[in-house]
Formats: C-alpha cells, structure tokens, sequence
C-alpha cells in the first residue's frame, strides 16, 4: 500500500493537517501581526467595506486585502475566534505542503516530490507561521502555485508550440496576481523569476513572448483593479500608505542609520539559526543546482536558483528583515534539499522507500502524541488581556481608552485589547505621580497595569485580575450589579 505514490502523498497531507489544524484555536493570540490582521478582517463584517480595510474604525491602507479577506470569510462564516483567525494560513501551508510535492515530481520525478513534501513538512519555521493569522504562508502558496504554473506552461510551450499553451501562462498570471494582492511587492517575485528565466533559456526572439508578456500584464492588471478603487474612494493618500510608507519608508529607511556591510547579510545567520537542520541539505542542493545549471542546462535549476537567490538578494537590500518575509524560498529549499538526498543519500529505491516508512512511522507516533496529549502547540499568547477583555467590553464606554500604567510596549499591549475588548489603550504612564493625578481627578478612569506598580496607588477597585495583570478603576461602578464587581479585593479569573 505505501508503494502507491497517491498513498503516500495523501499520508502526507494528513499528517500535515494534525501538524497545522490540530488545537489551532488554543491559545491566546500574539500581539503584534496576528492581532493587526485580525482585527482588520473583524472590521470588515463590523463595516460591510470589503474593498477599503479598517482599523479602529479608521480607513487603513496599509495591507493587501487577499490574506484578510480570507480571515473575514472566515469569521463570518465560523465566528470571530483565534481558530477562525488562524484557519486560512493553515489551510494554505497544508496546501503549499502538498504543491511542493506536485512542483519537485514536474522538475524531476516522485520521489523528489515527496521528500519535498516532507522537508517542508518538518521546516519548523514553515510550520509556525502556518500557525499564525498572518499573510506569509498564503503569499508563499500563491508564489509556488504560480511558478508552478509556469513551469507547466514552458514544458507544455516546448511540447506543443507556443500558441497551445496560453491556459497555464494565463494561470500563471492569475496566481501571481493573487500573490500581489496578498502582500503587495513581495508577490512580484514570480513575475522576476519567470522573466529572469526566460533570459536565461531563450534566443532574444523568445525572450518576450506574447504568452509570457500577457501573463505578466494579467498579473498586473488584477492588484491594479484593487489600487483604482483604492484610489478613486480614499484619493492619493491610498499610494502615501501603501507604497510611501509600507514599501519605503518602513522597508528602505526605518533604521537606515544603524545599517552597515554587515546587516545587510543577516539573513544568512537567520537561516542557520531557524532552518535547522535542513539548511545543510538545502546548500548542497543550491549547489547542485548551479552545477546542473551551468554542465545540463538543467531548466527546473535554473527557476529554483534564480527564485531563491532573486528573493534573497533584494530583500536583504532592504533595512527591515524578518525571517518570515522570506518564507516563499524554503519551499524552494525543501526542492533543493531533496534532489541532493536523493542524487547522494538515498541513492536506491528500496532506501527512499525504508526512509519513507519510517517517516510515517515517527510522523504517526507524533500526531498521536499531538491529538491526544495535553502537550501545547502554542505559547497561549496574551492570556491575560483574553481573560480581562470582556470585563473591559463590558464596563468601559465606547470610544474611551483605558489607561495602561507601567506596561509593556505599547503595541504589545493595545493590538490584542482592541481584538479582543473593542476598546483601545492609551499610551502607558510610567511615573507615579502622574498616574495618580488621573485617577484622582474628577473623570472615572480604567486602568491596567501589573501587581506591584498597582501596590503603589493606593487602594482602587479592582474589577479582574488574571496572573499579574489588573483592571481597575479609581470611582465605583455605577448601576453595575453583577457580583463580580461587589467585591473589593481582587477577583480573579480562572485559568
């Protein structure tokens, strides 16, 4: 039965699935990326404005709307909840996971496809992100699927003749249209590969192609759609948000004075420290690739390595770089990995097969451990402001800010309270005395802050505490009648 190649990529993709679905909704959700989108794909069934993203009830023009519309899907159709936040960057990693097998079997055969498929299974930082509400693994699927599909269509060009090959050119552009609607610039890179490519692999006659030309347009003209009603709803302050600060400002100048020759190669590091251990296995294949590159003329090495080092190169140009905005070259990697392994480890059928099985042997024994222990696959991020958040919704008026004292950074705080309470902070207060200048005036103020800077403001009532955290106010609630709020010491949540 495991001989059956259908078999074993559907093994696979279900052991993918325990990996990314199971206990997605434990755990609070992290503060930074995945509140923010979250958050704006709640406004979205908070405004019914598909097209123009919110933030606090603000027009945001920051992000792509593909990612948030997932979420919003998602919300609408299960409720709003970390699980329906996280279920579509799940979904697409299970199907990036099962692409990469069908991209690894069209360059080369089957079982660099499913030793792919398992690589990126097993890329701990793949997997993370799988797990997040954020845009990067869905950008990563449309990168793969497009250049998928291009790879379709240059093999299908080479067998038929250029004008029997539009549909996959015409797919190609679609799915890299996509990617641009996800997370703007960083979908281009299919587009600068496939372009980049046919540079390389054609005589000057082929090198614009009507097929490969109209499919960059498609490509184009799909996120344009998105930018004119950007533009004719919010007028030019769309392209300052979009473009001036997202792309040049954050990406090129944030931090430009502290860069030197140096940060610009961080990524290296980076990758050494988070693609353990298969970076080893994906620098062999790089370097494999390049030799059939330069000796075969190999075209499958050809699209990988210039993908990886196109998107490598430009965004180390930058100054701002997260691992993550790098995600759509380890399915690449696991590509590379796995044509090494197979070309100088596994070098027989019956070793790839054995490996296989114990794979699935371990890759069993670990979904068991998974959906049937209480082992935790989260951080449970947030717990406390998840805790303390109805309280907060409840007694708080709209529009007012509650007051942060002595708190963590500011964002770390305010992303996940208005996520889940609706209701914003305001900039944390660091000294005493100004703090209490607040609570003794005449206004009723709501505060957080943590246990002992709370000690040192006297005695106010406390409305919920969980673990450090406090929320408290400096008058008594009026007309509130609930016991939770007839107590005087601290009440507090359940874990």
């Amino acid at each position: 039965m495991f001989k059956n190649e259908r078999v074993q990529i559907l093994i696979i993709a279900v052991f993918a699935a325990v990996v990314l679905f199971a206990k997605l909704g434990a755990g609070g959700m992290a503060s930074l990326d995945d509140c923010y989108y979250a958050e704006q794909a709640k406004e979205i069934l908070q405004t019914g404005e598909w097209f123009t993203m919110h933030y606090q009830g603000k027009a945001m023009h920051e992000n792509d709307p593909v990612g948030i519309w997932s979420m919003a899907v998602m919300f609408k159709t299960f409720g709003i909840s970390e699980f329906s936040a996280r279920f579509p960057s799940a979904l697409f990693g299970v199907l990036t996971i099962i692409l990469v097998y069908f991209l690894g079997r069209l360059l080369y055969d089957h079982w660099i496809g499913i030793f792919s498929s398992v690589i990126l299974l097993t890329t701990q930082i793949f997997t993370k992100y799988a797990r997040h509400a954020m845009l990067d693994v869905t950008l990563t699927f449309f990168v793969i699927l497009s250049l998928f599909f291009f790879v379709k269509a240059v093999k299908e060009e080479e067998k038929e003749g250029e004008n029997k090959t539009g549909v996959f050119f015409l797919l190609f552009g679609v799915s890299a249209g996509i990617a641009i609607l996800t997370k703007s610039l960083l979908g281009v890179f299919p587009v600068l590969t496939a372009a980049l490519y046919t540079l390389f692999n054609k005589g000057f006659s082929k090198r614009f192609s009507f097929n490969l030309t109209f499919a960059s347009v498609i490509a184009l003209v799909i996120p344009s759609l998105w930018y004119f009603y950007s533009y004719k709803t919010s007028g030019v302050i769309f392209f300052k948000e979009h473009f001036g600060y997202i792309i040049f400002k954050r990406a090129l100048e944030e931090g430009a004075g502290k860069q030197d020759f140096w940060s610009y190669t961080s990524y290296i590091p980076a990758l050494f420290k988070f693609y353990e251990p298969w970076i080893f296995l994906a620098l062999a294949g790089f370097v494999l690739m390049l030799i059939k590159w330069v000796k075969e003329r190999d075209k499958g090495s050809i699209l990988l390595v210039i993908h990886v080092t196109l998107t490598l190169i430009i965004l180390s140009a930058a100054n701002a770089r997260k691992i993550w905005y790098i995600m759509p070259v380890f399915p690449a990697f696991a590509v590379m990995g796995s044509l090494f392994t197979n070309k100088y480890i596994l070098k027989s059928e019956k070793a790839r097969f054995v490996t296989l099985v114990s794979v699935f042997g371990a890759g069993t024994v670990l979904a068991l451990i998974i959906l049937f222990s209480p082992v935790r696959l989260d951080w449970n991020r947030n717990a406390d402001i998840k805790a303390i958040a109805p309280y907060i919704k409840e007694v708080v008026p709209e529009g007012q800010r509650v007051q942060t004292y002595q708190t963590e950074e500011y964002f770390a705080v305010q992303l996940p309270l208005i996520f889940y309470s609706d209701r914003s902070a305001a900039y944390p207060v660091t000294k005493k005395e100004e703090m209490l200048k607040i609570l003794e005036g005449k206004d009723q103020v709501f505060c957080l802050t943590y246990t002992t800077p709370y000690k040192e403001l006297g005695n106010r009532q406390v409305i919920a505490s969980f673990g450090d955290l406090i929320f408290f106010t400096n008058q008594p609630l009026k007309g509130k009648t609930l016991p939770l709020y007839e107590n005087t010491t601290p009440y507090e949540i359940r874990r």
